[in-house]
């Protein structure tokens, strides 16, 4: 399943990308930069010119409302940050 996951997201990082407008937020550089050094070093390179949505506080109180709704499993506490993040800065999705 994992695996599978990887490929789709390769692929999209490959064919769809360039027909929409990225962002990414501190989240998303957090959890690209994780794990095996150079597997980290290819997806930060990805990363690359994407414009930073700015932090701001509010982004971590959001998320922590969206987990108390309980529309979100416990485990994805980082997924309702990047929700959050979106959300606070009003991109389209």
């Amino acid at each position: 399943m994992t695996a599978a996951r990887q490929l789709l997201t390769h692929r999209w990082w490959n064919e769809e990308r360039s027909q929409y407008e990225l962002v990414i937020s501190q989240y998303v550089i957090d959890e690209a930069s994780a794990g095996h050094p150079a597997l980290a070093a290819e997806r930060m390179q990805l990363l690359n010119g994407i414009p930073l949505l700015p932090h701001a506080p509010d982004i971590v109180t959001l998320a922590k409302a969206i987990m108390s709704l309980g529309v979100l499993p416990a485990k994805a506490q980082v997924d309702a940050l990047h929700i959050a993040a979106i959300a606070y800065h009003e991109i389209q999705y």
